[in-house]
């Protein structure tokens, strides 16, 4: 009896060192930059689109994440992003979209302002 509850034992260490292994190895995926990314290695299908012309196309890498179980629809994501990374006024890097289905099937789809604004207000232009 013992030696399977010591076989399990090494079983269930087996699976967490591999569960450890992988989600490690996911991590550095967010991190490390992938070679097939980069922007040199990207054909210049239109001249001059390799250079630094703007804030949108540099060297750097963004990462934003949110947490969706816990929205409460504020919009204060999307403010943050705009924020952080000084996105001018009438661009959207990062935007949020509302879905609402009704009871026939048809598909409402809304993000006021990019979601900067939140979704405070429920919409009264929906026929449910």
């Amino acid at each position: 009896m013992k030696s399977i509850e010591k076989e399990i034992s090494l079983d269930r260490r087996a699976f967490i060192k591999k569960v450890l292994g992988g989600t490690i190895a996911g991590s550095l995926l967010l991190v490390i930059p992938a070679g097939a990314m980069e922007l040199e290695h990207i054909p210049e299908q239109i001249p001059g689109m390799r250079k630094e012309i703007g804030p949108f196309i540099t060297g750097k890498k963004f990462a934003f994440i949110v947490d969706i179980t816990r929205c409460i629809g504020c919009g204060s994501c999307c403010v943050a992003d705009k924020n952080e990374y000084q996105v001018p006024d009438g661009n959207y890097r990062t935007w949020v979209e509302r879905y609402v289905i009704d009871d026939k099937d048809n598909v409402y789809v809304d993000s006021p302002n990019g979601g900067l604004d939140g979704y405070q207000k429920p919409r009264k232009d929906l026929p449910y």
